[in-house]
């Protein structure tokens, strides 16, 4: 593809610079309903449907959260238990934002040409908390939380907040992303140009959008993009022109 003459990226988070794992989301959300004693299935599909109130702060913090999709299966948790599924939750998030060594090197380098970095990524309550212990935290000159945006990918306010924190124009730009949540869409709308990252069982970024579907309801720009696409973090760090003028 070449170089897009663009200065700054901004990332997404999961499937994108940390793997996705249904399987261990799902785990989570579990051991949150034993905490407080409920069905698990009924508190994960009630969680899964709390998405937008969960992910833009409408549901309160992490407590709060708790508390919120109990609610809306009947219960009503002591103090205690909604503690004991807000540490489990924490302790999930952990480990989702472990990232590879290959993944923090690509950062690294971007950061030695003078590139901005980015990160605006759809999430609760949980990441803001975890996230500034996390080895991507200092590799990352601005990180967008939808939970305290109160705006969620694919809307563009939330693309424009993380270019004006990083100081760059939107046009200069790119946004690397799995496309769950139509957020290359969403990308592009806002002035960004988006880069799909396609699925690699070798670094195991990226996501199967069909697999995001039925275990997120998130829905995949993958399925249907005709735009740039990256096998990987370093093809998308090369779309980046020299940054020694950012």
């Amino acid at each position: 593809m070449g170089s897009l003459s663009k200065i700054a990226v901004v990332f997404d988070l999961f499937g994108t610079l940390v793997p996705i794992s249904p399987h261990l989301y799902r785990a989570m959300l579990h051991t949150m309903a034993d905490a407080i004693g409920g069905d698990r299935e009924r508190f994960a599909q009630a969680w899964l449907s709390s998405k937008r109130d969960l992910e833009t702060g409408n549901a309160g913090g992490l407590e709060s959260s708790v508390r919120f999709v109990a609610v809306q299966v009947g219960l009503r948790p002591t103090s205690s238990s909604v503690n004991q599924a807000a540490d489990a939750w924490l302790e999930t998030s952990r480990l989702r934002l472990a990232p590879s060594d290959r993944t923090l090197g690509c950062l690294e380098m971007l950061r030695r040409r003078g590139h901005k970095i980015g990160l605006l990524t759809n999430c609760g309550a949980d990441i803001p908390r975890t996230w500034p212990d996390g080895e991507l935290a200092s590799l990352v000159n601005y990180a967008g939380f939808s939970w305290k945006l109160g705006q969620m990918k694919p809307e563009e306010g939330a693309y424009l907040s993380v270019c004006a924190e990083m100081g760059a124009a939107p046009e200069s730009c790119i946004f690397v992303g799995d496309g769950g949540d139509r957020e290359l869409t969403g990308a592009g709308k806002a002035g960004l140009h988006p880069v799909l990252l396609e699925y690699s069982p070798e670094t195991g970024l990226g996501s199967n959008p069909l697999e995001l579907l039925s275990a997120f309801g998130s829905h995949s720009d993958a399925l249907d993009w005709t735009g740039d696409r990256a096998s990987d973090l370093e093809s998308a760090a090369g779309l980046l022109s020299d940054g020694s003028g950012v």
